[in-house]
């Protein structure tokens, strides 16, 4: 009874404190101190109250309700700021989680790459390719490139086709349309391979080596010379269309008019000579002093450019062969005619360590300068807005159209044995002596490849400018990505040793064709094209036993 009567005593003088001090006061003020404190349910329920006390008057109701309104805003934004900083620590929590996880996918992938390395030692292709496309899978396209040079070796290894073992190859290439090969052999004979079966046919009537093959334009008939001073035209099935005779000496080189129906051939007697289908001589281009190097058609078949070694390009209408239209010379050896894709112009580089842009009219429209050693490589890129040159003396050289140096790239300082435009003209490749790549960008990031042992003698975009194939007097072809990795090392197992292979890509750039002079050639599908195959047929799953002998434990 006693404390019923205390707490009512408290509560009248509690009271009459709120009735001394006012209770909209009081909840106002206490609405305040909650909101300067950030806590904002507590303001509310404050400001509430003091909007109904019995004191509260219009102004400071309407007063009362602004804080309010602003106590409700800030408590939804604590909220909902509360509610982000959960779901950003179950975002960080998640991607923790994420990389965990994919650490151990790479580990275990790169686990599985190693494997497929040891299978490949032991010949065991099958189970390399089967190790090697797990791992792949288990990382997916950003994969390390452990596993993707495991898995193109496994390619290698097992999609690989070896051909022509045992020939005595000098050179291969593929048809326009990449459905045969042709290539020389030391017998005086050339030979063609259909792509499909790899079903040899033996082009033979040569009685001296054959020094060129080519195929023409359209895909129908091939085209040979021969240090028996003649050349030979043939259809695909090896059958003898005609026999040009005139050259006085080895016919060192011949190709076939843009639409297939000249053909053009040089020779050491110092001439070139154009003939029909028939093997009728249409004309001779005798304008040089000494043998003929190179010769060319234009793009139209219009006109013909011939190179000598007597230091100077004539360049010839094809139905005016008594005179030369003009001519163009270097202080010394021309290394190249390269022809631009409009075919109005032509750039040649001459042991005087200058390059040279003419016309077709032998008119001189720029002179190259800068390099300080003979300048032996050179080209137009496909849109004819850049050129590139490249030297003995280790570097190479960009340019405009007009002959302005835009960079030069000094990654080799060694002799550059290969430099050329990618399809698309924004990039560079060269190789060197000292065995390094370089990948080159119009803004100047350049990826230096140094995994050949010994020199370079070759390197090439594919045609679609993503990969590119070197090969190198190591024994080695590779093939790489434009970051630098290698995606492929190819191999001669046969046991012949420092043989420099030869690789070119298919014009589909699908496949790769690699041979061995004196060796054997191998065409193989480049790792891409396979792993594209192998997601649509995939290999079958690991059975119990490899589970168990490679530790799997999926």
């Amino acid at each position: 009874m006693k404390s019923i009567l205390f707490s009512f005593v408290l509560l009248a003088c509690f009271s009459a404190t709120l009735d001394a001090q006012g209770r909209y006061d009081f909840y106002f003020n206490k609405g305040k101190t909650a909101f300067e404190a950030q806590d904002f349910k507590k303001a509310i329920d404050a400001f509430e109250a003091a909007k109904i006390c019995s004191d509260a008057t219009a102004p400071k109701i309407e007063k009362a309700d602004q804080w309010l309104k602003d106590a409700q805003e800030k408590y939804i934004t604590a909220i909902e700021d509360e509610k982000r900083k959960a779901e950003e620590a179950l975002a960080v929590a998640e991607k923790a989680k994420e990389a965990a996880e994919r650490s151990s996918r790479i580990s275990e992938a790169s686990r599985r790459a190693f494997l497929a390395n040891q299978e490949l030692e032991q010949e065991k292709g099958a189970d390399a390719l089967q190790l090697a496309y797990s791992a792949f899978q288990l990382i997916g396209e950003g994969t390390t490139p452990s596993v993707i040079k495991a898995f193109g070796d496994a390619v290698f290894s097992v999609y690989s086709r070896p051909f022509a073992d045992g020939k005595d190859l000098r050179s291969l290439l593929f048809s326009s349309d990449g459905n045969y090969i042709l290539g020389r052999s030391g017998n005086n004979a050339a030979l063609i391979w259909d792509v499909a079966q790899l079903q040899q046919k033996v082009l033979s009537g040569h009685s001296g080596y054959v020094l060129s093959a080519c195929f023409s334009p359209n895909g129908l008939s091939v085209l040979t010379t021969s240090a028996d001073h003649t050349a030979k035209l043939w259809d695909l099935k090896g059958t003898l269309l005609a026999t040009c005779t005139g050259h006085l000496d080895a016919v060192t080189g011949g190709t076939f008019s843009p639409d297939s129906k000249l053909l053009l051939t040089w020779s050491r007697d110092g001439s070139a000579k154009l003939w029909d289908h028939q093997g009728k001589e249409l004309g001779t281009f005798s304008g040089h002093d000494a043998p003929v190097l190179e010769a060319l058609f234009t793009l139209d078949g219009s006109t013909v450019l011939t190179r000598g070694a007597d230091h100077k390009v004539c360049i010839w209408g094809t139905g005016v062969f008594d005179k030369p239209k003009a001519e163009v010379t270097h202080n010394g050896h021309i290394y190249f005619v390269s022809l631009s894709q409009s075919g109005d112009r032509f750039l040649t580089g001459g042991a005087d360590q200058v390059a040279r842009v003419w016309d077709l009219k032998g008119t001189l429209i720029a002179t190259l300068k800068g390099h300080t050693g003979p300048v032996h490589i050179g080209s137009f890129s496909r849109d004819g807005k850049s050129l590139l040159t490249a030297s003995t003396d280790g570097t190479v050289k960009w340019w405009d159209a007009e002959g302005n140096l835009l960079r030069t790239l000094n990654a080799h300082q060694n002799w550059i044995t290969s430099a050329s435009f990618s399809p698309d003209g924004n990039t560079v490749l060269s190789a060197s002596k000292r065995g390094r790549v370089a990948i080159w960008q119009q803004d100047d990031q350049v990826f230096i490849m140094e995994k050949h042992s010994q020199e370079v003698t070759s390197a090439c975009f594919s045609p679609d400018g993503k990969e590119i194939m070197t090969t190198s007097k190591d024994g080695t072809a590779k093939l790489w990505d434009l970051q630098g990795n290698v995606l492929m090392n190819q191999q001669d197992r046969s046991g012949e040793k420092n043989a420099s292979p030869e690789s070119v890509f298919s014009p589909d750039g699908q496949l790769v064709l690699t041979f061995w002079p004196g060796s054997r050639a191998i065409l193989c599908p480049i790792p891409n094209v396979v792993y594209q195959k192998l997601k649509m047929d995939p290999p079958p799953p690991f059975s119990p036993a490899q589970k168990v002998r490679f530790e799997i434990l999926e």
